[in-house]
């Protein structure tokens, strides 16, 4: 199931996260406009990027969704719209970007009553990772889905399940580019950490520098405090 981030802007949780780099500080606490993987919200690797889809309806183009326009209303010639049928739409990213997560608008038209359940796919050949997956609310509103895990790709792929209709007003992907992951180097990796209380269950300081990205906290990937004010976490950089 898809995390969802209903506004832009997000504080970064203190009690719940996992770190992934730190580069010149001994700690992390911000208010950011920033997903769980640290890309930024405002910056849309599909802006003007070429878009297709598995068919049209009522002109309702697929290009719509990546012309920066957020307008809910179909009527304003700012959403997509397929026929009924086994619906998809894709993006392609002009280049490797590592995807982290997906902001999807949606239809606001009193009469467009579907509901679809989704899955946004991130394309790289043949290896395919799955994002997120859920149900979209055609509220007019915009949703931040977080992925499960940074999927690798060239192509985005938003598609619905059994025979429907898809038809949305906008797609952002956020992310970050090959050289983000693959030419960094992460400072406090696997240094000493510690927090302001004991850990709850198995999740200690130190899950938060193990290299591990998963923000799923069932994986043992992420520290979490026990409940208390003024919960800190702190790593050495050596």
């Amino acid at each position: 199931m898809a995390q969802r981030v209903g506004n832009q802007c997000s504080i970064v949780l203190f009690l719940l996260m996992s770190v992934t780099a730190v580069h010149g500080t001994r700690y992390i606490m911000t208010e950011t406009c920033e997903d769980q993987y640290g890309a930024d919200l405002n910056e849309n690797f599909v802006l003007n990027k070429q878009a297709t889809q598995s068919s049209t309806s009522n002109n309702g183009a697929a290009g719509r969704l990546v012309d920066g326009n957020r307008n809910p209303y179909f009527g304003n010639d700012s959403c997509s719209e397929t026929a009924v049928g086994s619906s998809s739409w894709e993006v392609n990213l002009g280049t490797t970007i590592y995807v982290t997560s997906v902001t999807i608008t949606t239809r606001a038209d009193d009469y467009w009553r579907e509901v679809n359940k989704f899955s946004i796919t991130v394309l790289n050949g043949g290896e395919n990772s799955l994002c997120a997956s859920g149900m979209f609310q055609h509220d007019g509103g915009t949703t931040t889905y977080v992925c499960e895990k940074v999927g690798k790709g060239t192509l985005v792929r938003i598609a619905v399940s059994g025979n429907g209709q898809l038809s949305l007003c906008e797609v952002e992907v956020h992310g970050h580019p090959m050289d983000f992951y693959e030419n960094k180097v992460n400072y406090a990796l696997s240094q000493p950490a510690k927090m302001s209380s004991p850990p709850y269950l198995v999740h200690t300081a130190s899950n938060a520098v193990d290299g591990v990205r998963h923000v799923n906290l069932d994986t043992g990937s992420c520290f979490h405090t026990t409940k208390g004010r003024g919960d800190w976490w702190f790593v050495d950089l050596g």
